[in-house]
C-alpha cells in the first residue's frame, strides 16, 4: 500500500520538476488561464438590465461582447440607453462586474433626452457611486452653453459637473438673462 503512495509521489515530483525546468509556473499560468478564459462570446446583442432598487432600466446593444471568467466583459461598438432617454455610444468598453465600473476606450458620445451632448476620448463610469470621469479633453454642447476642458468629472448621477485644465465656456448671448 505504501509503495503505491511513494510511487505516485515520485511521479508527481518528476512531473513538477519537468514543468519547472521548462519555465512553467503552475500558479502564474493558472491565474492567467482563469483571468482570460472565455465564458461566452456573442455577436449583435441587446441586453436589458432592470435595477429594482433604483427602479431603472438600461438597454445595452453591441456588435460583439465577450465575457471572461474573471467577471470582465468586453464590448465593441456599443450603445447604452437609459429609460430616462439618455444615450452613451462607445467604440470599445471593458466592464468589471465585481466593481461595477465601465471603462470606455476611444471616442465616447453622451446625449441626454434634452439633446445636450458630451464628447470625449475615453471615459470611466462607476455605477456604484453614479459618477463618470474622463482624463482626456471633453466638449459639452448644450442649448445655452458650450464648455471645453482637458478633464471632466460628472457627479451625483450626473447632476454636478466639474471641469479642470484649459476650461473654456461659451454662453450664447440670446440666452443671457433668460
Amino acid at each position: 500500500m505504501w509503495y503505491k503512495l511513494l510511487f505516485a509521489l515520485f511521479l508527481a515530483v518528476i512531473g513538477i520538476t519537468f514543468f519547472l525546468s521548462q519555465g512553467w509556473d503552475p500558479v502564474v499560468d493558472k491565474k492567467k488561464a482563469t483571468s482570460q478564459t472565455t465564458v461566452r462570446a456573442l455577436q449583435n446583442v441587446c441586453m436589458l438590465e432592470k435595477d429594482l432598487e433604483k427602479n431603472t432600466l438600461v438597454r445595452a446593444c453591441t456588435e460583439s461582447v465577450i465575457q471572461y471568467s474573471n467577471n470582465t466583459i468586453i464590448f465593441n461598438k456599443f450603445d447604452l440607453f437609459t429609460d430616462k432617454g439618455d444615450h452613451l455610444k462607445g467604440e470599445k468598453g471593458q466592464y468589471n462586474i465585481n466593481r461595477s465600473i465601465l471603462n470606455v476606450m476611444g471616442p465616447v458620445i453622451i446625449e441626454t433626452k434634452d439633446g445636450d451632448k458630451a464628447y470625449a476620448d475615453g471615459l470611466t463610469l462607476d455605477r456604484k457611486s453614479n459618477t463618470m470621469k474622463t482624463n482626456s479633453p471633453v466638449r459639452i454642447e448644450a442649448k445655452k452653453i458650450t464648455i471645453e476642458a482637458n478633464k471632466a468629472e460628472f457627479l451625483n448621477n450626473p447632476q454636478t459637473l466639474s471641469f479642470s485644465g484649459g476650461v473654456h465656456a461659451k454662453i450664447y448671448s440670446d440666452h443671457i438673462g433668460n
